[in-house]
Formats: C-alpha cells, sequence, structure tokens
C-alpha cells in the first residue's frame, strides 16, 4: 500500500521527465527512510520542460535515483535526493536540418507543456493547502462548539 502510494507521488512529480516508473523498479527501505528508483528513461522534452527550449534529448538514462527521508525529523528534517550515472546524448532543435519554422514550433510547443506541468503542480499544491485550511477550520469550531458546552 505504501509503495503504491509512493509510485504515484513520485509519478506526479517526475512523469514529465522521465519514464520506466513502476513498483519493480522501486526499492522501499520504510524503516531506514531510504527509497531507490532504478533504471528510468529521460523524456526527449525534458530538458525543455527545464527551461532549455532549443535542445532535446536524443537518449538519456539514469541508472539510480535515491531518496533519503528523515522519518524522525519528517517536518523539520531535509529529504536528500542523489542521481547516480545520468546518461544524456542532446541535440539542438534548430540544428540546421529543419526548417526555422519547424524548430521555432517545437520550442514553442515544449515551453506550453513545461508552463502546462508547473501550473499543474501549483493547482495540485494550492489544493491541499486548502483542504489543510479546511481541515484546521473544521477543528477550531469543534474545539469552539467543546469550550462552550463545557463552560
Amino acid at each position: 500500500m505504501l509503495e503504491s502510494a509512493l509510485e504515484q507521488l513520485l509519478l506526479q512529480f517526475l512523469a514529465p521527465y522521465v519514464d520506466g516508473i513502476s513498483k519493480d523498479k522501486l526499492h522501499l527501505g520504510v524503516f531506514s527512510g531510504s527509497l531507490d528508483l532504478r533504471d528510468l528513461k529521460v523524456k526527449p522534452d525534458a530538458l525543455a520542460l527545464l527551461g532549455w527550449e532549443g535542445l532535446r534529448v536524443r537518449s538519456g538514462s539514469i541508472k539510480l535515483i535515491k531518496l533519503a527521508v528523515p522519518w524522525s525529523k519528517l517536518y523539520t528534517g531535509k529529504v536528500k535526493a542523489s542521481i547516480e550515472c545520468l546518461h544524456l546524448e542532446v541535440e539542438n532543435i534548430a540544428d540546421g536540418t529543419k526548417q526555422v519554422c519547424e524548430a521555432l514550433a517545437e520550442m514553442r510547443a515544449a515551453k506550453q507543456k513545461a508552463i502546462e506541468v508547473r501550473m499543474d503542480q501549483l493547482r495540485e499544491q494550492a489544493q491541499v493547502v486548502e483542504d489543510g485550511d479546511a481541515a484546521v477550520g473544521k477543528q477550531k469550531g469543534y474545539g469552539v462548539r467543546l469550550a462552550r458546552k463545557v463552560l
């Protein structure tokens, strides 16, 4: 169950950039707080999503993404992430074989996709904050009603 939840969370944040996130590639050490993802493929438009619109990944792979989650200090500690063996073959979109108009269209499409990914992430974060505020508001209301009954 925990692996399924982590898989969905990782898919949410890493899916725009890499392919191959699945339970069989996810190695989880629950008590140690370590999480490993192995043998991922980098998507061709990953660099464009990160702001490098003129470049495209011809082929790319990541051998290992390792996360260390401090369970004992979850709210105050920091999650550490490391990437091992990142291999990228990058090509210039406007390399002379394509027309300038085609290259510009690809760069615009990549930029639009990057904006959409970031907006989706911001909407999800805003929803989490709203849900948290609503839960706090309900708790205060219940606390106030309980205090009135007691007094």
